[in-house]
């Protein structure tokens, strides 16, 4: 029996998924302008659209996932809870004081 994906599960798989999917499509329509299509203006004006549309889904994808990750890394607790229960507060990075000084 499958578990429904919680709020905060990461969904890259899906993700990377649908975009290999359109991808191939893409890929695939401009294979055929490339080997079989005329070379006519509207022609060509379809294949630098199908190329623009590849650069900005690979771009969108690349960026997307740096912004995804600098979120993710921004919002996460700065160090785990003591065990012992004895922490209230996530405890932060201090500075060490070298004791020779």
């Amino acid at each position: 029996m499958s578990q429904k994906p919680r709020a905060g599960d990461d969904n890259w798989t899906i993700r990377r998924r649908v975009m290999l999917v359109v991808l191939g499509w893409l890929l695939g329509n401009a294979q055929y302008i490339i080997l079989w299509g005329n070379e006519s203006a509207l022609h060509e004006q379809a294949f630098l659209a199908l190329m623009g549309v590849i650069v900005s889904i690979v771009g969108c994808y690349v960026f997307g996932a740096a912004y995804d990750d600098n979120s993710k890394r921004k919002h996460r607790r700065p160090f785990p809870r003591s065990p012992f229960g004895d922490d209230d507060e996530p405890r932060l990075a201090r500075p060490r004081v070298d004791p020779e000084f």
